[in-house]
């Protein structure tokens, strides 16, 4: 346990290195500053729960030897009458003739070979049990020194991840005051996710006006024959990505920290609404979720608020993108703002992939799960992240509740 916490530790070190590399704060810096310092909260109250469990044992263990010792002591007292009987008893007149005169009667003799017999037998037994309680004991001392190695381990753990923890709350508070101070930037990102969710609205209502889908209450499962969207055209027509996409590949790093397979998860049939919460991830390898499902304040600035549809997955730079489950393509755009976006429809499910960079469908393309839909792109402070969002029908579902579930995040 001490040492996968510590590969954790060091795992998430090392992105703090990678995310610290730009001199001017950034909204994706702080969001990947802020749910790793969410992490070691996490990690900190694990800590403190096993801490109290093994102090618990502790205990336990301290008052279990207790009882061995006392345990032992009374066995040794038992033995020692035992001896002293079996003593008197081998002390008896040894001739003959004082035996003779020691018996009451003939049925003595066999009484008296009898008690012989039970005192050796008891005094037996008794040896065996003081072995026994013997051996407990040195166990549970043992084990008493391993628990007591152990508490002092995790409390210098718990002691680093805090020392950690105070400091990335410092940290955040630096970027917060840096970032107050960019209102107007903010302004202008919530402007682009408002215009990136209202082409997101467009394109599923075409999608379902295609289908004759009833939005309240769908009952179809087919996938209906699906038409080319009209954002499709108009990306034909456009040469370039987009602007801000272009000068964040310029002027920001790109993210190449420690990364960690993510959970592949184990797709139960074909009915993508009977696998909640074991779809696979869209990427092989991330390292957090930066910015969850539903509506948010930017940091330091409560006036402003954002709604996410979806969820934006931190990755690693050229990380492939693929559907989380089989279905048809059929939306290919690109917008202003979030680079291009693909729209995998599953029967009443429809899954969006933003901010690629590249990709490697075309609408009306059959895909199995896994398949690969394109690279992702970098945001605005350039950061691979890929936006993905899961819809049904026209309401925007959170992806957590239905990709493989995962411990980190």
């Amino acid at each position: 346990m001490r040492l996968k916490n510590q590969k954790k530790i060091e795992e998430l070190n090392q992105t703090i290195i990678s995310t610290g590399r730009t001199k001017e704060a950034t909204l994706s810096e702080y969001l990947t500053r802020k749910t790793i310092l969410e992490r070691y909260i996490k990690e900190i109250k694990i800590v403190q729960e096993k801490q109290a469990w093994i102090q618990e044992q502790i205990r336990e263990t301290q008052e279990l030897i207790e009882a061995l010792e006392k345990d032992e002591a009374q066995l040794r007292q038992n033995y020692q009458k035992t001896i002293f009987e079996l003593s008197k008893q081998e002390n008896q007149p040894k001739n003959a003739t004082a035996n003779l005169l020691a018996i009451d009667s003939w049925n003595d003799v066999n009484q008296k070979k009898n008690n012989l017999t039970q005192y050796e037998r008891t005094r037996r037994e008794q040896l065996n049990a003081i072995a026994a309680t013997v051996k407990k004991l040195t166990e549970r001392k043992k084990q008493l020194a391993e628990l007591e190695q152990l508490r002092q381990a995790t409390e210098q753990s718990l002691k680093s991840n805090i020392a950690f923890e105070m400091q990335q709350r410092k940290e955040l508070d630096l970027r917060v005051k840096e970032l107050q101070k960019r209102e107007k930037d903010f302004i202008e990102r919530k402007e682009a996710l408002e215009r990136f969710n209202k082409s997101i609205t467009r394109e599923i209502d075409n999608i379902l006006a295609a289908r004759g889908a009833d939005w309240n209450n769908s009952k179809t499962n087919a996938i209906a024959a699906v038409p080319q969207p009209e954002a499709v055209n108009a990306v034909r027509n456009k040469t370039t990505t987009a602007k801000s996409a272009g000068k964040a590949a310029e002027t920001r790093p790109q993210y190449s920290g420690a990364a960690k397979a993510t959970p592949t998860g184990s797709i139960r049939n074909n009915v993508f609404a009977e696998n909640k919460s074991l779809l696979p991830w869209p990427v092989d390898k991330y390292n957090l979720i930066a910015s969850r499902f539903g509506i948010h304040n930017y940091p330091g600035i409560s006036n402003i608020e954002i709604e996410n549809l979806g969820i934006d997955i931190l990755t690693m730079r050229n990380e492939p993108v693929r559907s989380v489950f089989d279905g048809v393509v059929t939306v290919v755009s690109q917008d202003p703002d979030m680079g291009w976006v693909v729209i995998v429809q599953h029967d009443d499910y429809l899954c969006i992939y933003a901010r690629l960079q590249n990709v490697a469908v075309k609408v009306g393309s059959r895909v199995k799960a896994r398949a690969v839909l394109g690279t992702v792109g970098l945001n605005r402070d350039g950061y691979p992240m890929l936006q993905f969002q899961i819809w049904k029908n026209r309401q925007s579902l959170n992806p957590e509740d239905w990709l493989a579930k995962n411990t980190d995040n």
